[in-house]
């Protein structure tokens, strides 16, 4: 077993309300890609 650490920087942050939603989306593919990479 490993650990990986990913770092995201999301800038300049929106106004609207719908950012954190597509953060959290991309911060979720690149954990999901993580632990395929991971796992192979």
């Amino acid at each position: 077993m490993g650990t990986v650490l990913v770092e995201l920087e999301y800038q300049p942050v929106p106004d609207d309300s719908g950012w954190s939603r597509e953060f959290e989306q991309l911060a979720s593919t690149a954990a999901a890609r993580a632990q395929q990479v991971q796992n192979a």
